[in-house]
Parts: structure tokens; C-alpha cells; sequence
């Protein structure tokens, strides 16, 4: 069965509609080995991914934030109590995709960058 695939207006996060009980939900998409979950549908929220790429802006920004907090941990630099990337408000996600580290830590700025460059190719 195809399912229309739809990403949510703010972060980016892919999903599915699904009805529970008579009720619209959007499924979001983590993959095979993520965190299962559902919301119910606003239209507002959810647009109808009409091109879909392989990554969004959003996802991109997650691998981002991975890659740096690996950089993070491996040179002892950075935030020691670190949230995890679903652990943060969907408000926090998307300044960090947008902003990323701090422009005084030169080392993260570079990681940051080379993502984004990355995503150029392979992003919305």
C-alpha cells in the first residue's frame, strides 16, 4: 500500500496519516529503530510532501547535532550535560538547525558547516 508521505510545517519530521478509533493521527517516520509515535492531525501542521528528497533541512540538522555532540565527547569540548536531539522542545531543534553550535568554537562551526555543505546536495 502507498501512503502519502507528509512533513510537519516546523521541523521537518516525516509522517503518515493513520485513523485511530475514528480519529485522524499523523504517524511520524523515525525509521525501523525509532521512537514510535502519534499526534493528532492538524492540517495546519502536516503538508503533503509533493518532492520528496532524502533528507530535509530538519533531518540535516540532526545529523548535525549527532556529529557534534560524537566531536563534543571525543575532544572533551561542549556542553557536559548535553540533552539528547528527542529529549529537546521542537522550538530548541529548529534554532539549533538553524544557528548550530557557537560561532566562537571554531572546531564545531567547521562540523557544522561541512553538514550543511553535505545537505546541499542531499536536502530540501
Amino acid at each position: 500500500m502507498n501512503r502519502a508521505r507528509y512533513r510537519h510545517v516546523m521541523t521537518g519530521d516525516p509522517g503518515y496519516l493513520i485513523e485511530v478509533d475514528g480519529v485522524q493521527r499523523m504517524q511520524y517516520d523515525r525509521g525501523p529503530t525509532g521512537h514510535v509515535e502519534s499526534v493528532k492531525y492538524n492540517p495546519n501542521d502536516w503538508k503533503l510532501e509533493e518532492d520528496p528528497k532524502p533528507l530535509t533541512a530538519f533531518q540535516l540538522g540532526q545529523i548535525a547535532f549527532e556529529c557534534d555532540a560524537a566531536l563534543c565527547k571525543i575532544a572533551g569540548v561542549g556542553p557536559r550535560d548535553r540533552k539528547t536531539w528527542l529529549s529537546m522542545k521542537d522550538v530548541d531543534r529548529a534554532a539549533w538547525t538553524k544557528n548550530g553550535p557557537p560561532k566562537s568554537d571554531m572546531m564545531r562551526r567547521m562540523m557544522f558547516e561541512l553538514v550543511q555543505s553535505f545537505g546541499k546536495v542531499f536536502a530540501k
